[in-house]
C-alpha cells in the first residue's frame, strides 16, 4: 500500500512540474510585442527637414512635413511590421514599422528610415 501511494504521489508530483514547465515555455515564447502601435513623431536624419506624424487617438491621421510641401491623410495597420498611408502623397503606399521607435517608407524612389522622436508631441496643430 506504501508503495502504491509512493508512485500516486511521483504521478502527481511529475504532472504539476510538466505543467509548471510548459508554462515558463508559454510565457517565454509568447512574448508580447513591442510597442505595436504606430504613433507619435518621427524624423529622418537623411531629410533634415521632413517630419511625419500619427496620431492613433485622432482616427489614425497621418501628417507629412518637409520644406516645400505638407500632406495629411489616415493610416491604417496591415500587418505587425506593415502599415499603409493613404494620403495624396503616399496613395496607399506601405511602410515598414519595426514595432518601436522606427519607420521605413519610399520617397520619390528612394528608402528612408524615421526614428521617433519623443522629445516632440504626437500632434503637430495646423
Amino acid at each position: 500500500m506504501n508503495k502504491n501511494h509512493i508512485s500516486k504521489k511521483s504521478i502527481v508530483i511529475g504532472i504539476f512540474l510538466s505543467i509548471l514547465l510548459i508554462s515558463v515555455i508559454a510565457l517565454v515564447f509568447n512574448k508580447p510585442p513591442k510597442n505595436s502601435a504606430l504613433k507619435g513623431t518621427y524624423l529622418s536624419s537623411d531629410l533634415p527637414f521632413a517630419t511625419m506624424v500619427f496620431d492613433l487617438d485622432d482616427n489614425r491621421t497621418f501628417y507629412f512635413y518637409n520644406e516645400s510641401e505638407t500632406d495629411k491623410g489616415t493610416y491604417e495597420y496591415v500587418s505587425e511590421t506593415t502599415y499603409k498611408i493613404n494620403s495624396e502623397k503616399f496613395n496607399g503606399q506601405k511602410m515598414m514599422f519595426n514595432g518601436d521607435d522606427e519607420v521605413k517608407i519610399e520617397i520619390d524612389h528612394e528608402t528612408y528610415t524615421f526614428k521617433k522622436d519623443s522629445d516632440l508631441p504626437t500632434v503637430i496643430n495646423e
